[in-house]
């Protein structure tokens, strides 16, 4: 494990992140390999479909939004800077059931620190995993019906071991946990259901050895979920352009044809353990979704030179099946930040980063190839 002075240098790395029809025909297997801003010629040259949605929750009161999922009936939101961190909502009306987590920290109810992302529990759709960065643990959820009153019910906190900050995790069928994060070991963690360390899986990523693992892990830093069944792990990088496929035990499987391949453009700060992004980098994937069918991978390709207040929203979702093929891509009508999707409605849920419009719905049943079913 890490040395542990170098962890507030990366939990403030972290933190830093949170705030800031068919295709056309192609060769087999072929990438094209983008060297600037331009991604709506790469949208055009793969087809990208245009989708139009319509508002969900538009009395939300939204201030920075950062995570959606939809969890069974409900769709779970999260709100760095929201009076609560978390709210649900009905999946069909849009209705708002309950809010809770108060930003400060409210010992009496909520007690949590910040809300960093959202993990379904193995084997219950109406539950989820709340994972907190700064206090380094997953928070059971379990979601009730409007007539048993209370709709979020906090329940039991697993606490990770935390010197070596977790940033992403799923619970897998055994109950146990898989996960990403500035590992030293691997790039993965995997914990017992009681938030045991377990063993370290795969290699770290690549890069110059005079640069700290943890930074290389930064600059690689990644979203992870599952397949709904738990048998296979999706990971998309931040900073590049890539999305692999893994078994649940951490094994490379594929790498997926992605429309824009890059590498991160990075440089570690000296004297310090800090990863700094280059005027010229580009923005990768900023969140997946699954179904037992497809990846869905936000995707922004957009430069912070030159689209720096966008860089971190996009227009495109990358469609994927679970062998690794490009689907589709979907071209929203408005930037979003994040994404999720209902497998069994079809319903496609955005965060825009135009927050005065509230969260957006997409329709996606009618479209055969976004069904519930694997290939």
């Amino acid at each position: 494990m890490m040395d542990k002075t170098l962890l507030p240098f990366c939990r403030a790395a972290a933190l830093a992140v949170l705030v800031s029809c068919q295709a056309a025909p192609r060769e087999p297997g072929e990438i094209l390999q983008a060297s600037d801003s331009d991604i709506d010629s790469i949208a055009a040259h793969v087809g990208a479909v245009p989708v139009g949605g319509e508002p969900f929750a538009p009395r939300a009161q939204l201030k920075f939004p950062t995570r959606i999922a939809a969890v069974g009936t409900k769709v779970v939101l999260l709100d760095a800077r929201g009076d609560s961190l978390v709210s649900i909502f009905d999946a069909r009306s849009g209705e708002l059931l309950d809010a809770f987590g108060n930003r400060l920290g409210n010992p009496s109810r909520d007690g949590f620190s910040d809300a960093w992302d959202v993990a379904p529990v193995a084997g219950d759709t109406n539950a989820f995993w709340l994972l907190e960065l700064r206090n380094q643990r997953l928070t059971h959820v379990a979601l009730n019906s409007v007539a048993e009153g209370r709709v979020a019910q906090v329940g039991r906190r697993v606490e990770l071991p935390g010197d070596e900050p977790v940033t992403g995790a799923v619970q897998l069928m055994d109950s146990s946990f898989a996960s990403v994060g500035y590992f030293t070991g691997g790039r993965f963690a995997y914990f017992d259901p009681t938030g045991r360390f377990m063993r370290f899986v795969g290699p770290v990523p690549p890069g110059d050895t005079s640069v700290l693992v943890q930074i290389r892990q930064h600059a690689y830093q990644s979203i992870l979920k599952s397949s709904p069944d738990r048998s296979q792990l999706a990971v998309a990088t931040r900073h590049a352009g890539h999305v692999s496929i893994f078994s649940s035990d951490g094994r490379f499987i594929r790498a997926a044809i992605t429309p824009s391949q890059f590498e991160p453009d990075y440089n570690q700060e000296p004297n310090a353990a800090r990863m700094i992004l280059s005027q010229n980098a580009k923005i990768g994937y900023l969140d997946l979704a699954t179904t037992e069918r497809n990846i869905f991978g936000l995707f922004s390709g957009r430069l912070l030179s030159k689209k720096r207040s966008h860089a971190y929203s996009a227009t495109y979702i990358h469609v994927f099946d679970w062998y690794g093929r490009l689907d589709r891509v979907i071209k929203l009508d408005m930037d979003a930040v994040a994404i999720a999707v209902n497998p069994v409605t079809g319903i496609l849920y955005t965060v825009p980063r135009a927050v005065e419009v509230g969260l957006r719905q997409y329709d996606l049943a009618p479209w055969p190839q976004f069904s519930a079913e694997k290939r």
